[in-house]
């Protein structure tokens, strides 16, 4: 499952020598990303120029993130990424996460909190497809989507 990256409205990527990650607006409410490694603040920022697009369109939104190979990240890159979300945390419908790591599982948990419970942790992809193809549906059937994916 490449949840819309193929077809995406706009991409950022930002690769380190430990790790990786692509970002993307798969419609007009709709952004997912996917990372590999450690992230790092330079991640987080590509990460949040994606999320800054989707919080310009006035819009509520959802995302989508494949974190399963991401292993770590450092405490002043899981503050600016959850400083970041409380910001917007009024434009958010849902958020999942597919995580492996405990260390990120934990600070997922952690930030979750901050967030009302708004994320939803997935322990591999199947579930976290699933969502994504109901919220899809969802904004096909209500007109949302700007075009068909």
């Amino acid at each position: 499952m490449d949840f819309g990256r193929r077809t995406a409205l706009y991409v950022e990527e930002h690769v380190s020598e430990v790790g990786s990650l692509t970002a993307w607006q798969v419609a007009p409410q709709v952004w997912a990303s996917k990372t590999h490694g450690r992230m790092q603040v330079a991640h987080a920022e590509a990460w949040m120029k994606v999320g800054n697009r989707m919080v310009a369109t006035g819009l509520p939104f959802s995302g989508f993130h494949d974190w399963l190979e991401m292993e770590s990240y450092d405490s002043e890159t899981r503050k600016l990424l959850t400083d970041w979300s409380l910001a917007h945390r009024a434009q958010m419908i849902e958020v999942h996460l597919a995580v492996r790591s405990r260390l990120v599982r934990m600070g997922v948990t952690v930030a979750n909190l901050a967030l009302g419970n708004l994320m939803q942790t997935h322990e591999g992809l199947d579930t976290m497809a699933k969502a994504y193809g109901e919220t899809m549906a969802r904004l096909r059937r209500e007109g949302s989507l700007g075009r068909s994916r």
